[in-house]
């Protein structure tokens, strides 16, 4: 499933069809009602945000019988060529962080931050030397794919 913004509206595609999105309400918006194409009529499709406000996900009632099918942001742009993400590693300092980019597999790089354990917002008095954590790089447009066996 794609959803483009084109000539300042949004446009929905997935498998063959295509329509132009109208706004509903909040984060919810609309396929129109096309009587002579195949179309899901009247779809809902509802955006659902991170913290920051980030597009994260869209879900849509595809299956009347089920609840509604969730879509999960996929990684697109310069972080999908291995090039672009092979000089992204490296170490990197800011102020008492060091962060680690390392490629993983030939997967998108992994991301592991360093503080020391005074600084770590989970210390506690087993922490030796440095706390980490790890998180995988995200996208910046918006391709999604579903949880289930549709593609």
């Amino acid at each position: 499933m794609s959803i483009k913004e084109q000539g300042g509206a949004l446009h929905w595609s997935w498998r063959g069809m295509f329509a132009p999105m109208v706004h509903r309400h909040y984060e919810t918006f609309e396929l129109p009602e096309v009587p002579d194409r195949l179309l899901p009529d009247r779809l809902a499709i509802t955006f659902l945000t991170d913290r920051d406000g980030n597009i994260v996900s869209l879900s849509a009632p595809l299956e009347p019988m089920v609840k509604d099918i969730v879509f999960a942001r996929l990684a697109a742009g310069d972080c999908t060529d291995p090039a672009f993400r092979a000089r992204c590693v490296g170490s990197f300092k800011s102020g008492a962080t060091t962060h680690r980019v390392t490629l993983d597999s030939g997967r998108p790089a992994c991301v592991e931050a360093r503080l020391p354990a005074g600084l770590s917002p989970r210390a506690s008095s087993r922490d030796e030397g440095f706390a980490s954590s790890s998180w995988r790089a995200s996208s910046s447009n918006f391709a999604a794919r579903g949880r289930s066996s549709m593609k």
